[in-house]
């Protein structure tokens, strides 16, 4: 593709130019630095060199996507350190890039001007980033200013007109320092709203109009109840009778419909309803910091919000790389709060999973508990070979949590070819594995792989085989750059001495 081959040319030349980058940027740093005007990093297209909006801005998308916004501040930090940019320039552009990233999870859909925007996409990302760059000179992502009244929860918006609903959403979303912001209720997951009560890029504000119905949203409510709250803005029925007339809609079916449909969102099980006549917004529209009845409503959210406030302390996720028979249910088996030497009184919470007894996909099932206690332990008491690690990644950075990988000694993590593929764990490890699982008595186990299974053995070799082409130092490395980065690795002795 075109993007391919222009990564290629510019990665050519890549380190010849990297002295004109930092020098380029260190040098706008130092203007900046000087500016006492209003203490804003307002950095122009003209400034930002070419690489780092190509490698930085567009490539780092995919990271955005799949991570969020927090693995890709970790991407852009070690993109300049990589370059050996100056620790004055680093910090200067992190909040440039931090303030990307957190436009990219919620981008518009439209400029100031009202000129459409295509769907971003690192083949137009251009598009978004111009109109970014404006929002972020007039200090629209100030987060200075949001992060002392950083919200945690999910805020539904609404009403019969879509439109009015989404520019409230993003008014509130601002007074209340959301980090992010949603105009279609039926893409909201879980991981969302367990998303939304972090104490890291928390709070989230979501548009939708009468008309799209409540279905998706009880799906929320069943798991998410607490973290849920609702705004209804000209939803009584002589409000949605005066939208109705104002449009020029002299259908009584429709009108009587969405009257209906109005008590069906009222009816919500979500931990607080208000609600507030059309007129409020509907001169010069919502103003927050002089309407009564706003500034009420944006106490209330934020007293909602400190009582359900999130552990701010990182916690762990706890796995296994390994295969079956290695001995992590008997390790799991014998960890609880007492072993961890930890009470009930505001401490951690410890959880096991146990994936053989879990019903559905274990990783997504993960990170959604995982979010909904970040400062927990936890402990994955299934095998994670490399198809799982991407999950694993994405958990822990989303979570804030240290990814511990529990490994075997160097005896029997080695690495071992087998017909010229590599793999990280030698045959002597595979072998008693494989002697531990036909020693399992029949229907003893959970995961049905026991002495009565069919092909018991060729399972365990199957599982095996899921590291071909990964070898020990390789393991070791991935496990080391898991998440956030900031993790550990536990070695336990597999072999015993005789």
């Amino acid at each position: 593709s075109g993007i391919s081959r222009e990564n290629s040319i510019v990665s050519m030349s890549l380190n010849k130019k990297m002295d004109k980058v930092r020098l380029a940027s260190n040098s706008y740093v130092g203007v900046l630095h000087n500016d006492t005007d209003d203490g804003k990093l307002m950095l122009k297209m003209k400034f930002l060199p070419y690489m780092v909006r190509t490698f930085i801005c567009r490539n780092g998308l995919a990271i955005i996507k799949k991570k969020g916004s927090y693995a890709f501040d970790q991407y852009s930090h070690d993109q300049l350190k990589r370059w050996k940019m100056s620790e004055g320039a680093i910090r200067k552009w992190l909040g440039f890039f931090h303030a990307w990233g957190l436009y990219c999870e919620s981008p518009s859909q439209k400029t100031s001007n009202g000129s459409i925007l295509p769907v971003l996409s690192a083949s137009n990302y251009l598009h978004h980033f111009y109109h970014f760059e404006a929002l972020y000179s007039s200090g629209h992502f100030n987060t200075k200013e949001k992060s002392s009244s950083n919200f945690h929860g999910l805020v539904v918006v609404v009403g019969v007109c879509k439109e009015e609903m989404t520019e409230f959403g993003i008014g509130l979303s601002n007074v209340l320092g959301c980090s992010k912001t949603c105009t279609d209720i039926s893409n909201l997951t879980g991981f969302d709203v367990a998303r939304s009560i972090q104490s890291e890029g928390g709070g989230m504000v979501c548009s939708a109009a009468i008309a799209e119905g409540t279905k998706h949203l009880r799906l929320l409510v069943k798991e998410h109840k607490e973290h849920i709250h609702m705004i209804m803005i000209g939803c009584s029925e002589e409000d949605i009778k005066a939208a109705f007339v104002q449009s020029g809609n002299p259908n009584n079916k429709e009108l009587k419909k969405i009257i209906g449909m109005a008590k069906g969102w009222r009816n919500s099980r979500v931990n607080h309803i208000e609600e507030i006549p059309h007129l409020i917004i509907s001169d010069g529209g919502a103003k927050f910091d002089e309407n009564e009845t706003l500034l009420s409503l944006v106490k209330c959210l934020r007293e909602l919000s400190e009582s359900n406030a999130p552990d701010k302390r990182p916690g762990m996720l706890v796995f296994f790389p390994s295969i079956p028979g290695c001995g992590k249910s008997t390790i799991c088996s014998g960890i609880s709060k007492q072993s961890l030497d930890i009470d009930n009184h505001g401490e951690r919470e410890v959880v096991v999973k146990e994936g053989d007894k879990t019903s559905g996909k274990f990783w997504p099932l993960v990170g959604q508990e995982k979010m909904r206690q970040p400062s927990s332990i936890f402990i994955a008491d299934k095998n994670a070979p490399p198809a799982a690690w991407q999950s694993i990644d994405k958990i822990c950075s989303s979570s804030r949590a240290v990814a511990v990988s529990v490994l075997p000694d160097s005896d029997a993590l080695a690495d071992t070819t087998v017909d010229g593929f590599q793999y990280p764990f030698s045959l002597h490890y595979l072998a008693l594995c494989l002697s531990r699982v036909l020693k399992r008595k029949v229907n003893s186990h959970n995961g049905k792989l026991d002495a009565g299974t069919e092909d018991a053995c060729m399972i365990v070799v199957m599982f095996y085989c899921l590291y071909r082409n990964v070898g020990a130092t390789v393991l070791l490395e991935r496990m080391s750059k898991l998440g956030r980065a900031s993790n550990k690795v536990i070695r336990l002795p597999f072999f015993q001495e005789i």
